[in-house]
């Protein structure tokens, strides 16, 4: 019964997004023309588009329950993880939200646009070069080339070509296509892995949910073969097929997004140690989750992250199912704190946008603000982890 609780409650809480999530609609965006969903998106930007105060408190009280829920999910995980369908509807009511946090989604609609229409390079012309479309009424950024990879260049033109140049059709079939790439983490995770509160941990993230459904970011394109890639290392042995497809999967992997390239050192070093019967071999094995989610966590400290975009924190959290796999106890208590880092950083970076959504706006004293928002929490939470772990130490010695 409690279970079924939490449940209804999720899908509430969903609900109540997808309708708020409106609230950000572009001014210069038309969804749809009936006249009921017209009021209601007037209503909106009357009433809570208007009022900043308003909007900001509402998306505060959003992250705040949602954080609730998440924590009293990853309690009862095992009984969640019973009701499949249920959670598939909640993921589909944030799909179906606005991506109110982000633009993105309209340049990955766009540049599969200057391929598929205009039979242009994305990544050596700007959408500025088509003033005459309208569909740059609601981009925010059409100054710059494409900034991904091909890969994700050829990816979108599937979603594109099959809304036939149709921008609500086209806007939904990417927003989906960004549902699939979440539903096939669930998937690979469901059948692959032990299933443990590590799971949940990450599929129900709030920043995730967020981040990857309704802002319908396209970053779980990149992690999936990047995943599937050392979920492949990890076999006790490797055979040439596997080292091979892993190698294949990197590479799609980094033509998406070219930061996953720091994972080549860890498929090298993988390669290495094959053949080696040291006690150290299973040991580096077992890490691997672990050292992927260190090493992908490095990137966003740097200026071209703005320290850090939002949703460059899923290259980090969607390793954290593997951490099932690690047995060592000193490796395995390295997971549990860098979970418990990892899931302070998730939920700062969601309060990260309160002053954006405040002021709206990017100014110097926002992105500072947003920066201090992010690290200060995250930062304490590895001073109290270290303390913890000094603790123990002092404990164990005496």
């Amino acid at each position: 019964m409690m279970t079924k609780l939490l449940l209804a409650r999720w899908i509430g809480v969903a609900a109540m997004w997808l309708v708020f999530s409106y609230s950000f609609t572009d001014p210069n965006l038309t969804l749809v023309n009936h006249s009921l969903y017209v009021s209601l998106q007037e209503w909106l930007w009357q009433h809570l588009f208007a009022n900043k105060q308003l909007l900001t408190t509402l998306f505060f009280l959003f992250v705040f329950i949602l954080f609730f829920l998440y924590f009293s999910s990853i309690k009862k995980y095992e009984k969640i993880l019973g009701y499949p369908i249920v959670l598939v509807g909640i993921f589909i009511l944030l799909t179906l939200s606005y991506p109110a946090l982000s633009h993105d989604i309209f340049n990955y609609i766009f540049n599969a646009k200057i391929v598929w229409v205009y039979q242009k390079n994305p990544h050596e012309v700007a959408a500025l070069s088509f003033p005459d479309d309208v569909w740059t009424r609601f981009m925010h950024n059409t100054h710059t080339p494409a900034p991904y990879g091909y890969g994700w260049t050829l990816i979108s033109l599937a979603p594109f070509s099959l809304g036939l140049s149709k921008f609500m059709p086209t806007f939904f079939l990417f927003k989906f296509f960004s549902f699939f790439s979440y539903i096939s983490f669930f998937v690979l995770f469901t059948k692959k892995v032990t299933l443990s509160r590590y799971t949940l941990l990450f599929l129900l993230n709030p920043l995730v949910l967020i981040e990857i459904l309704s802002s319908a970011h396209n970053d779980l394109w990149m992690m999936l073969p990047a995943v599937g890639a050392i979920m492949l290392l990890m076999k006790n042995r490797l055979s040439k097929k596997n080292s091979i497809l892993a190698l294949l999967l990197l590479t799609v992997s980094i033509s998406i997004k070219l930061v996953t390239v720091v994972l080549l050192p860890i498929y090298l070093l993988r390669l290495a140690v094959e053949h080696w019967n040291h006690p150290l071999r299973s040991l580096y094995m077992q890490s691997l989750p672990l050292f992927s989610s260190l090493i992908l966590f490095l990137p966003l400290m740097t200026e071209r992250s703005q320290q850090f975009l939002p949703w460059y924190l899923a290259w980090s959290l969607c390793w954290l199912p593997l951490f099932a796999y690690i047995q060592h106890p000193v490796l395995k208590k390295l997971g549990i704190y860098w979970s418990t880092v990892l899931i302070t950083f998730s939920a700062s970076s969601l309060f990260r946008y309160l002053p954006w959504i405040y002021e709206n706006g990017y100014s110097p004293e926002i992105q500072l603000q947003q920066r201090l928002i992010t690290w200060i929490p995250g930062l304490i939470a590895c001073v109290l982890i270290c303390m913890h772990w000094a603790h123990q130490r002092q404990t164990t010695a005496s």
